[in-house]
């Protein structure tokens, strides 16, 4: 079994406050693949940032400059398919 944190497999996403109200159990699946670090709400932008380790991220050799990524989750008719995370460059 890998390490994510030894290993600095460390990212940075967003999720909209919204998605806390209208879909709690979508933001609960896609926060039980991270192990969480830090959330911060950006109220100005209805946003929490989350810093986290998930085995999603790449390893990285200086957390310094902590990768963003996008959140993309696959749904069907019976809910949640898939939950992936791809690196962005703001």
């Amino acid at each position: 079994m890998t390490n994510i944190v030894k290993e600095n497999r460390v990212g940075k996403f967003y999720i909209d406050t919204d998605m806390l109200e209208e879909e709690p159990n979508n933001v609960r699946k896609v926060l039980s693949e991270v192990l969480i670090a830090r959330a911060e709400c950006i109220y100005h932008k209805g946003q929490i940032e989350y810093v986290g380790y998930s085995k999603h991220f790449e390893s990285v050799e200086s957390i310094i400059d902590i990768p963003v990524y996008d959140v993309i989750i696959t749904c069907d008719t019976t809910g949640i398919v898939d939950i992936d995370f791809k690196r962005v460059d703001y």
